[in-house]
């Protein structure tokens, strides 16, 4: 009779853990997420130290229509620490181009790390880098 008893309290301490974790765990949602398809330039190609620096950016979508109206906001920043970062945002240009200017304070290696807001609201992230001379 024992062992049934001990039997007994583990289901339900078992069923007690699985309701709770459904009570607290969120339903899953669509997959709604966008296909982001970025190219992205800079000028000049070769950049020394305190020169600007025009980046520009083309958001697609996965059908390789034009993204308008979004917002990109950048941190550029080196590779190792003990740098403070530059923010900035891109401004839209038209047919899903994007443009900034950045003036690096550093030589070395770039990270741009770039938030992107869909016109839906969805926020996606990625990051691009380069080198300065």
């Amino acid at each position: 009779m024992k062992k049934i008893a001990v039997a007994v309290l583990f289901v339900c301490v078992g069923l007690g853990f699985y309701f709770l974790k459904q009570s607290f765990t969120p339903p899953a949602s669509k997959n709604t997420a966008t296909v982001l398809d970025l190219a992205w330039t800079y000028s000049p190609k070769q950049i020394t130290l305190s020169t600007p620096v025009d980046f520009s950016f083309t958001l697609k979508d996965s059908a390789g229509k034009n993204i308008d109206a979004a917002k990109i906001e950048i941190e550029a920043t080196m590779n190792h620490s003990g740098m403070v970062p530059i923010f900035t945002e891109a401004s839209f240009i038209k047919d899903g181009v994007y443009s900034t200017r950045i003036t690096l304070t550093m030589l070395g290696e770039w990270i741009l790390f770039l938030t992107i807001t869909l016109p839906n609201g969805e926020t996606i992230k990625k990051e691009v880098t380069f080198t300065t001379e």
